[in-house]
């Protein structure tokens, strides 16, 4: 259907497909269209949340190749994210996502998409959140409370984006860690 009336139109935004789907048609379709082709859960978040990220650490003067990573979720939006922050200089081997089974590690069946992200040790949450510098959340309302986050590095920047609730709410985030972006 993408390819019968992309002929047709200016561009093509793709609207809630979940992955894996929805990264087999990005690689199916993405560069014959001869048209912008847009995922919203992949591009639009990445776009933003990258944006957001660069924006915090001009702000704590860090640099993106030093940063440690947490993810939860490992969707279509977190994958996505995480591969645009590779584009943009972080280091692969500094990320820590996590999916509804826990930490991405070696040790798990995986599909392609995942894989790449593993780690070699499973761990919490909470002892990956150890000395990490970026939180990324695009999984579910209530995950992290305060003490969650408390060892994190200094001048965390913390994205809670899941929908309609935040994996912590910024008052909390900000009560535990009050040098928090």
């Amino acid at each position: 259907f993408i390819r019968a009336v992309a002929p047709t139109i200016g561009g093509i935004n793709l609207e809630d497909v979940a992955a894996p789907e929805c990264f087999d048609i990005d690689k199916a379709v993405h560069n014959d269209l001869g048209i912008p082709f847009f995922h919203d859960d992949q591009s639009g978040t990445a776009i933003v949340v990258t944006a957001a990220i660069q924006n915090a650490l001009k702000i704590t003067g860090k640099n993106i190749a030093d940063c440690k990573f947490v993810f939860s979720g490992a969707g279509a939006a977190a994958l996505a994210c995480a591969d645009l922050l590779i584009h943009v200089g972080a280091d692969i081997k500094k990320f820590h996502i996590f999916d509804s089974k826990g930490l991405i590690h070696t040790q798990r069946v995986l599909d392609d998409n995942k894989r790449r992200f593993a780690q070699q040790n499973d761990a919490s949450m909470r002892e990956s959140l150890v000395d990490a510098d970026i939180f990324i959340g695009l999984s579910k309302g209530n995950l992290l409370v305060s003490d969650d986050i408390k060892n994190m590095a200094q001048n965390p920047v913390i994205l809670a984006l899941a929908n309609p609730t935040p994996e912590i709410l910024p008052n909390d985030a900000k009560a535990a860690r009050p040098d928090a972006i």
